[in-house]
């Protein structure tokens, strides 16, 4: 993938992030860095970079966005739409009802949240 080249994600990170089937990719990571909109930045764009690494125009549902937060116990519902509308102006293209895609800012940031998940110790997290 030229995302990997572009920005220097070798295989083995992305596979520590995301599971990566035939028709389907699934987010893996252990843990959403941060705290309240931290989090709910990271799984929107871990969630994105997942649908990216399937096909580049695929678009991923808002749902399952929010489902990741939910597994990481990370959504809140009472600040979810300001995290939303403060954290990803700019990352993504789209809305609720057709999907959304990363824009080129959303794909640096998932990058570098690649790195910080696969290169911070697990008790810095």
């Amino acid at each position: 993938m030229r995302w990997m080249e572009r920005h220097a994600i070798t295989r083995d990170q992305l596979m520590h992030v995301i599971h990566i089937g035939p028709e389907q990719a699934t987010v893996i990571a252990p843990e959403l860095p941060g705290s309240g909109k931290q989090k709910t930045v990271a799984a929107y764009l871990l969630v994105g970079l997942a649908s990216y690494a399937i096909s580049e125009a695929k678009r991923f549902d808002d749902k399952e966005a929010r489902d990741l937060l939910t597994r990481h116990g990370a959504y809140d519902k009472n600040n979810h739409a300001t995290y939303f509308r403060d954290g990803l102006l700019g990352k993504l293209v789209g809305d609720k009802e057709e999907g959304f895609v990363l824009s080129v800012p959303g794909q640096n940031d998932a990058a570098r949240l690649v790195k910080q998940v696969t290169t911070e110790p697990e008790s810095n997290r």
